[in-house]
């Protein structure tokens, strides 16, 4: 364990026991006049901490904030990172009142929830899959945000299939998405295609699919190359197919720790322009989205899903949009 570890570890583990509830129970939904009689709680998050961990869920006309705990996946020892995509009813705190930050520490004010209404947040986004999950605040060192090398990931030795656990659902829901279009040979591209498993599981769901896939990683390229049909060596930022030629662009990248906010700006931009008419552009990832569902619509497509059902009571951001 790292010295680093060793100091945020006990308190995250602290808080998992205090704040986490199991997903079985009651299930209620709330309303925010009486909840906002409840008074108010802060919860202070040190920016060398996890401020990329609050996150806030409009629910009727009330805005819920949380933050995520960790991942049973990472305690399980399934995956590298202490947190997954999946958002649970103990990461979600209450009726937001306020977020106020200073040079340490982001403060939010919220009125609190019952354990009820807490899982009854996490129902609603699992039946409105619009509801949009946001992560507002980014993890910044002294030398800015984290993100990949410049030459891209290696590949974990003697492990390269490590890199693909805790995505089952992600796949799951991506492959459910790829077999339910029109086409039966569609083309699905993936810019980041780290190892290849993504499409290859793509490939085994639909395999009339036409799997495309470049990865910064020559390393990352050269595995993937047994696994996809078509495979290069190449930037995200200058994608390999013409626009308008892919039915489904799957943005994997576009997340904290991997690129920065303004770079996963820009990737947005040009990548959906590679999206056919009615094809799709889906975004999600193991970390927070770094763009919000305003801002994919703003690059010319129709927003249809936001977010999806993680089962065992979780919900996780999977956003979707198609090109008219």
């Amino acid at each position: 364990m790292s010295s680093a570890e060793a100091e945020w570890l006990p308190v995250e583990k602290d808080l998992l026991a205090a704040a986490d509830i199991p997903a079985a129970g009651p299930v209620s939904a709330f309303r925010g006049s009486v909840v906002r009689d409840r008074g108010r709680r802060a919860w202070t998050e040190p920016l060398d901490r996890f401020p990329q961990n609050l996150f806030t869920v409009r629910v009727g006309g009330d805005v819920v904030v949380g933050r995520k705990l960790l991942s049973p996946l990472w305690q399980q020892g399934l995956i590298a990172e202490p947190y997954c995509s999946r958002v649970r009813a103990g990461h979600v705190l209450g009726v937001l009142d306020t977020f106020r930050s200073d040079s340490r520490a982001v403060s939010v004010f919220f009125h609190p929830f019952t354990e009820a209404e807490r899982r009854g947040v996490i129902d609603v986004i699992a039946r409105r899959p619009g509801t949009e999950i946001v992560f507002p605040f980014s993890k910044v060192y002294p030398e800015g945000e984290m993100l990949s090398p410049p030459q891209g990931w290696s590949l974990p030795a003697g492990r390269p299939d490590s890199l693909a656990r805790g995505e089952e659902l992600l796949r799951e829901v991506s492959v459910g998405l790829v077999a339910g279009g029109s086409r039966p040979d569609p083309v699905v591209f993936d810019p980041a295609c780290s190892t290849g498993d993504f499409l290859a599981a793509v490939k085994r769901g639909v395999p009339g699919a036409r799997t495309i896939g470049q990865d910064l990683s020559a390393e990352m390229a050269g595995h993937a190359a047994s696994r996809v049909d078509e495979v290069h060596h190449a930037d995200a930022a200058f994608p390999v197919l013409a626009d308008g030629t892919a039915d489904f662009v799957f943005c994997r990248f576009l997340n904290a720790e991997v690129v920065t906010t303004l770079q996963a700006r820009r990737h947005l931009a040009r990548l959906s322009r590679v999206v056919a008419p009615g094809g799709v552009l889906v975004v999600f990832g193991h970390t927070p989205v770094l763009v919000t569902g305003a801002e994919i619509a703003a690059s010319g497509l129709s927003l249809e899903t936001c977010s999806a059902s993680g089962g065992e009571g979780s919900v996780f951001q999977f956003y979707s949009a198609r090109r008219a």
